[in-house]
C-alpha cells in the first residue's frame, strides 16, 4: 500500500515539476507574405518566425540612408506584424539597437519598431518598443549597389532585436507576449523604388 501510494506521489510530483517548467507560450506565428523583395528569418520567442522583407531608400541622394521593412499576414494575406529598422547608412557596418528619440538622427544607432496590426490589416493593435535591458543589434554582411537600377540593388545581414510592450498604449491583444525576442536573425532583401 505504501509503495502505491508512494508511486502515486512520484508521478504527481513529476507532472507538477513538468508543467512549471514550461516557460515558452503560445505565441501568434504568421505567414511571411509575398517574398518579392526579401526575406527575414529568426526565432519568435524560440520559435520559428519567417517574414516577407524589403530595404527602402530615404531619397535619391547619393549620401542617402536606408531602412529594412518586415512584416508577416495572415493566412487571407492581411498585415499583422510590422518591423521598420531606419536610418541605416550604406555600407557593412554593425549598429547598435538601443531605444532612441525617434526625431533624431544618432549616427550607429537605429530607429526600431515593432507593431502589430488587426482586422484587414489596417487597424492597429500593440505597439512594442525597444527592450534596452535586450543588448540587441543588426550587422550588415553584404551590400552590392553596383547596379545602376536601384532595384536590382541587395542587403543582407543578421540581428537580434528585443522588445517590450509599450508603457504608453493600452495592449489590445492578450494573446501578444509582453516581450518579443527575434534572435538568430538573418535577411536578405532588394530595394524597392
Amino acid at each position: 500500500m505504501q509503495s502505491s501510494s508512494l508511486a502515486f506521489t512520484s508521478v504527481i510530483v513529476v507532472l507538477i515539476i513538468s508543467c512549471s517548467n514550461k516557460h515558452e507560450f503560445d505565441i501568434p506565428i504568421y505567414e511571411p507574405g509575398s517574398m518579392e523583395y526579401g526575406w527575414a528569418v529568426a526565432k519568435k520567442n524560440g520559435k520559428e518566425f519567417r517574414a516577407s522583407a524589403l530595404a527602402r531608400r530615404f531619397s535619391d541622394q547619393p549620401d542617402s540612408l536606408y531602412a529594412l521593412y518586415i512584416g508577416t499576414e495572415s493566412v487571407e494575406g492581411f498585415e499583422r506584424e510590422f518591423i521598420s529598422i531606419g536610418f541605416m547608412s550604406f555600407g557593412i557596418e554593425e549598429y547598435v539597437v538601443s531605444s532612441v528619440d525617434y526625431n533624431q538622427f544618432y549616427p550607429n544607432r537605429l530607429n526600431v519598431s515593432y507593431h502589430t496590426r488587426q482586422d484587414d490589416g489596417d487597424v492597429s493593435e500593440d505597439s512594442y518598443i525597444i527592450d534596452d535591458a535586450y543588448p540587441g543589434y543588426l550587422k550588415v554582411t553584404s551590400l552590392d549597389t553596383a547596379s545602376l537600377d536601384s532595384t536590382q540593388w541587395t542587403v543582407s545581414g543578421e540581428f537580434d532585436l528585443g522588445f517590450v510592450i509599450s508603457p504608453f498604449l493600452e495592449k489590445v491583444n492578450p494573446l501578444n507576449p509582453d516581450q518579443v525576442r527575434l534572435t538568430h536573425g538573418q535577411f536578405e532583401v532588394r530595394f524597392l523604388r
